[in-house]
């Protein structure tokens, strides 16, 4: 029999103090299913509720930097391309997705989402999987916005950003720009 195995985890504690994280499980990178895991004892011993429901169809995705907002939802981009934004309000089991309207890029996720104050939220993306700016190449492309007033409920269109110049990957990168 072929070992399980995990990888591409997004962690949180959840309001009620419990520790969760989510994680791709497959025999191999590419297969299996994202289950959500969770200790009630500060990580001494974990449970498998089971997999997430309702991210995007198929199973070969991954959340990306996943956060916890000021209501207690938790919300996350995806790195399937033009997927869009996931929440959830159950403590992660099941998932919403919402796509904003696309500007014409190839690629259009690894959203990075900030809540920049009560109900309002921004979204720093990748517009494209290849040329410039992937895998560290050297060469700059432009980061897509789009921001939500309610929670993340729904979102603005995808537009290029004016000043975040190089976003070869969001996950490192929006960080950086907003301090």
């Amino acid at each position: 029999s072929k070992k399980q195995m995990t990888y591409n985890c997004v962690n949180e504690i959840l309001e009620n103090g419990n520790y969760m994280f989510i994680c791709h499980t497959g025999t191999k990178v590419g297969s299996g299913n994202n289950h959500l895991y969770v200790s009630s004892n500060q990580g001494d011993t974990w449970t498998d509720k089971g997999e997430v429901k309702g991210i995007v169809d198929g199973k070969n995705f991954h959340l990306w930097n996943m956060k916890k907002l000021s209501n207690g939802r938790l919300i996350a981009g995806i790195d399937v391309a033009k997927k869009g934004i996931v929440y959830s309000d159950d403590n992660g089991m099941n998932w919403t997705n919402v796509i904003p309207v696309t500007c014409g890029g190839d690629y259009e996720a690894e959203a990075c989402i900030i809540e920049l104050e009560d109900n309002k939220l921004i979204a720093i993306s990748r517009y494209s999987m290849s040329g410039n700016g992937y895998y560290q190449s050297g060469d700059s492309e432009g980061a897509i916005i789009s921001y939500s007033y309610d929670f993340g409920n729904t979102w603005s269109a995808w537009e290029k950003s004016k000043s975040i110049l190089n976003m070869n990957h969001s996950k490192n990168r929006c960080q950086r720009h907003l301090h």
